[in-house]
């Protein structure tokens, strides 16, 4: 990583090499050069050293200061209230999830304890794609919880 960075160091220090060349010739001349002629990463590199130095201008006066800083100051406001306003219109979707999963969890714990309740349940419980376990054992004196107990294991 730090090699990349001394490329791109060196990259910017041989576009401002060039700007320099450029500038001289220019001056030399009396004309600037053709666009074409002007590599493209030595025009990228003058835009971006022209642009910081207009931002070093506006913020050396006072107002400019105000105006960039209220800017940020309101850009970074309504970003954090898109946030919070995520956060918290998210929350009836997960306790909306939740309870629907906890009511499933408790369907199919019904239907595999209680015969009774198992065959309402169940089909209920299949038509939502979350079938529970049929029972193995036979009657409701609690032999169907240790017979299902005994084939998760």
């Amino acid at each position: 990583m730090l090699q990349a960075l001394k490329d791109f160091q060196i990259q910017r220090f041989n576009d401002l090499v060039a700007l320099a060349d450029i500038a001289q010739t220019a001056w030399q001349q009396q004309q600037l050069p053709a666009s074409g002629d002007v590599p493209k990463s030595t025009q990228y590199t003058a835009m971006v050293i022209l642009v910081a130095a207009q931002l070093v201008m506006i913020l050396l006066s006072r107002r400019g200061r105000r105006i960039i800083f209220l800017t940020v100051d309101t850009v970074l406001a309504v970003l954090l209230v898109v946030v919070l306003l995520i956060a918290i219109l998210s929350l009836p979707i997960g306790a909306v999830y939740i309870g629907l999963r906890g009511s499933i969890m408790m369907a199919r714990s019904l239907a595999e304890n209680f015969t009774a309740l198992g065959r309402v349940l169940r089909p209920l419980l299949a038509l939502i794609g979350q079938a529970a376990a049929t029972p193995t054992g036979s009657g409701g004196s609690g032999s169907g919880v240790a017979d299902s107990a005994a084939s998760r294991s």
